[in-house]
């Protein structure tokens, strides 16, 4: 494993919303419905069967492979444009294998794939599937769980033994968010996607680690310490 020296940074968050007002009319800037919403991820899981739709109850057990649905939006065109009087929907979705957002818009109208965009070094906010399988390849660490088990005994006097007994906050975590102070594993955060972990126990008394998990390689990259 590669080695967990460092010191701590705070996690990135990504804005995806972006909205210009006036653009549209106004019938076609309402928000998505929840059957929408449905439509447009059933339109990319027919257009893509590899696209997981994080409905696993241990996405470890899925091991990230594939996509993963991310976020789905309402699509914004330009005033004008030939979209301009559809209505869109923009599924994002990451490919762990690639390493790749991908952005698919979606007619709703015909409930067909109209275009796909494959960007990479592009991260948008964890999915809480994403922060479950990040805290369960943590707690599969032996390594790992021993350093956070010395934590938890000095603040409780007790035992590690489930992700349950502890308050865990996590972020996309992004390598530029550190410069110099990374192992190489940790330095492709950003083309990989990582997150970053904020442990607390359960009274909100903070750990001095944070680890680093790579998301795409399943494994504890680096502990960022206070």
């Amino acid at each position: 494993m590669a080695n967990k020296n460092g010191i701590i940074a705070k996690g990135f968050l990504l804005s995806v919303f972006l909205f210009s007002s006036g653009t549209l009319p106004a019938a076609s800037m309402d928000p998505l419905s929840g059957d929408e919403i449905s439509a447009a991820r059933e339109a990319v899981v027919q257009q893509e069967p590899v696209v997981r739709v994080a409905r696993s109850r241990s996405p470890v057990e899925d091991e990230g492979n594939g996509e993963e649905v991310l976020l789905i939006e309402r699509h914004i065109s330009e005033k004008g444009s030939p979209d301009s009087s559809k209505r869109l929907s923009d599924v994002y979705t990451y490919n762990y294998q690639a390493n790749q957002l991908v952005r698919y818009v979606v007619n709703l109208d015909s409930n067909e794939v109209e275009s796909i965009t494959r960007t990479q070094g592009d991260q948008l906010p964890l999915t809480e599937a994403e922060v479950q399988r990040a805290t369960e390849i943590v707690f599969n660490d032996a390594e790992e769980l021993g350093l956070l088990n010395q934590q938890y005994q000095q603040r409780t006097g007790e035992t590690l033994t489930d992700a349950d007994q502890l308050e865990i906050k996590a972020f996309t975590f992004l390598a530029a968010s550190l410069p110099g102070q990374l192992n190489e594993a940790s330095k492709q955060c950003g083309i990989h996607r990582c997150a970053q972990l904020l442990l607390y126990t359960a009274d909100r008394v903070v750990f001095e680690v944070s680890p680093i998990v790579d998301l795409s390689e399943k494994r504890v990259t680096q502990n960022i310490g206070f």
